[in-house]
């Protein structure tokens, strides 16, 4: 039979442990929007929206990012 210890998935960085985690998002667009070393304006806006995923206990890593 298999030792379930959490329902979370694994790290896909080192097979850790990972946390459910859930928080506000805060975004910009950067200067180079879509080619490295061209400057332009982006179309999209700033703006905050609400997030959930999951952080490793071990290596810190965050992954599976989804709003709803």
């Amino acid at each position: 039979m298999e030792d379930i210890t959490n329902d979370t998935k694994q790290c896909k960085e080192c097979g850790g442990r990972t946390a459910l985690i859930h928080g506000s998002f805060y975004y910009e667009p950067d200067s180079e929007p879509y080619m490295n070393g061209v400057e332009e304006e982006a179309k999209v806006i700033e703006g905050e929206c609400w997030v959930g995923g999951y952080k490793c206990d071990d290596c810190g890593n965050i992954q599976d990012l989804w709003t709803e």
